[in-house]
């Protein structure tokens, strides 16, 4: 039986995280493959398809089984790809995978009739029983983790726990990989799995506790330094992203993990560089030098805000404080430091802004793309349910449920920084995936992105001063006032935008993420 596994269109995810690899696609593949399929993967993404041509060649293929690797916004292209496939007279079982499927499967599959069945949490097993129910026609009842539709009733078979042990499973299938270092040199592996962090904003620890699994598993040091060794060989790559949600992980054990990883790079002469992602509160000198000795030479910090108060309300575990010193280490280490951050929630406060762009400011961890940054309401989150409950969420659009901020001058504040910065955003992400290519060696390039950046910090600061010191009187914060008050910055700001539009035009067009 043949198996072509899709990464549909996601455009607005292209141009805020880049073009890599869809690993999950890679893992599914892998054991498909160990258990006797043939598969083919699809990656509409890094391809640069649109739906007809996805269309196209799912006709042209006609595999027997069809799943889609999808987040929530591209849930609706994946639907209209499916719906032209049925149209077009296709007969195959389509099956969709990912955390957004996983907490919406009923929903999905009682008001979409394109789809046959959701494979719920980590598919590496429910997918292989999937295919082998199929090609041996028997009844899905037996799949684990699959919501499915029998005589249009929808029904949710039992959950298993995944593999305890993720040395048991084959490393991800590199079929993209050669695509996808044309647009970043660095090669995205996974390390562990999960979060032992519950986040109230976060979809990571439900969907891996809700399984029955361990809120964070990992491989161990051997089989990830197999994996980077087999790259290094085989694709000729010498610089690596540890692209987990927390690579470190909780207490003695995570921290033991990371130096034995770091030590088996060094035994083994592997000359690599690499980053990864991290909480603030997981580090410490031991881990980080060994990483760096290693090649660590960039980490992502999930900072998220600069507010105690913020942090507290998101079930964070972390301290501002503790924040800062983290950040302090990276940089006496020598590695550069980038912070994510969500500056607006549903009850944000003018006060707790201030307070994240003044932490951002001490830093020197702002990012354009912070001023921007809402806290989005996901599929499975425990957010989600608090709003609900408080009547203040919006289901008019089930892939993205909105809100209104409870503070209207933080709403209104949110409106008028989107609505300047937006024009500077393409240029934004021209100047980071030229950075990207180039291996972040490029010292023009980064004074660039030093003066956008500058230029943004400086009029959200304005902005901000602007809307406090009018005590909230929201009369005096429409457009034209906004625009007269920040002058000086939108003209720094569009100075800026004239001189770099040659290199954005010529730049790759491209948008993980936050860290629990």
């Amino acid at each position: 039986m043949n198996v072509l596994l899709v990464r549909p269109p996601e455009p607005s995810l292209s141009k805020y995280y880049g073009k890599a690899e869809n690993l999950g696609l890679g893992l599914l593949a892998a054991i498909l493959r160990k258990r006797g399929y043939s598969v083919t993967i699809l990656d509409s993404v890094l391809e640069g398809f649109d739906a007809e041509t996805v269309v196209a060649r799912i006709l042209a293929d006609r595999p027997a089984l069809l799943g889609f690797s999808v987040f929530s916004v591209s849930f609706y292209t994946t639907s209209d790809i499916c719906r032209q496939l049925r149209r077009q007279g296709y007969e195959g079982h389509i099956t969709l995978g990912g955390h957004f499927p996983t907490f919406r499967a009923h929903k999905i599959l009682s008001e979409f009739p394109e789809f046959d069945s959701v494979v719920r949490f980590e598919g590496e097993i429910p997918i292989v029983a999937l295919a082998e129910a199929l090609s041996l026609q028997r009844p899905l009842a037996g799949v684990s983790n699959l919501v499915y539709r029998d005589n249009g009733e929808v029904l949710t078979n039992q959950v298993l726990p995944p593999p305890a042990n993720l040395d048991d499973l084959p490393h991800a299938a590199r079929d993209t990989l050669r695509e996808s270092l044309s647009w970043n040199s660095q090669v995205f592996v996974s390390t562990s799995r999960g979060c032992w962090a519950r986040c109230t904003y976060c979809s990571i620890n439900p969907f891996y506790c809700q399984s029955g699994s361990a809120a964070w598993r990992a491989r161990s040091a051997e089989d990830v330094v197999d994996e980077i060794e087999a790259l290094c060989s085989e694709f000729g790559v010498s610089r690596f992203c540890f692209g987990d949600a927390d690579f470190i992980g909780p207490g003695r054990k995570g921290k033991d993990r990371a130096v034995s990883i770091a030590e088996e790079i060094v035994r083994r002469g592997l000359n690599i560089q690499f980053s990864l992602y991290a909480r603030g509160d997981g580090l410490n000198e031991k881990t980080l030098s060994a990483l760096a000795s290693a090649g660590l030479n960039r980490i992502y910090l999930g900072i998220e805000s600069g507010a105690q108060s913020a942090l507290d309300r998101w079930n964070k575990h972390a301290s501002v404080d503790a924040n800062r010193r983290a950040i302090e280490l990276c940089r006496r280490l020598g590695l550069h430091v980038e912070a994510g951050l969500i500056l607006y929630d549903p009850d944000t406060t003018l006060e707790e802004i201030r307070q994240s762009i003044e932490f951002m400011e001490e830093t020197g961890t702002f990012d354009l793309p912070n001023l921007l940054a809402r806290m989005e309401i996901r599929a499975g989150i425990d957010l989600e349910a608090k709003l609900e409950a408080e009547g203040r969420l919006s289901r008019e659009d089930f892939t993205n449920p909105e809100y209104r901020i409870s503070d209207p001058r933080v709403e209104v504040y949110w409106k008028n920084v989107t609505d300047l910065i937006s024009p500077l955003v393409p240029v934004y992400f021209a100047i980071r995936d030229a950075r990207v290519v180039a291996g972040y060696g490029d010292l023009s390039l980064a004074l660039l992105h030093e003066k956008i950046n500058r230029s943004a910090l400086e009029f959200a600061k304005e902005l901000l001063s602007n809307m406090v010191s009018q005590d909230g009187d929201l009369q005096n914060c429409d457009l034209g006032n906004r625009v007269q008050s920040t002058a000086a910055s939108l003209e720094v700001l569009a100075g800026f935008l004239g001189s770099t539009t040659e290199m954005g035009a010529d730049a790759p067009s491209q948008t993980s993420g936050s860290v629990a």
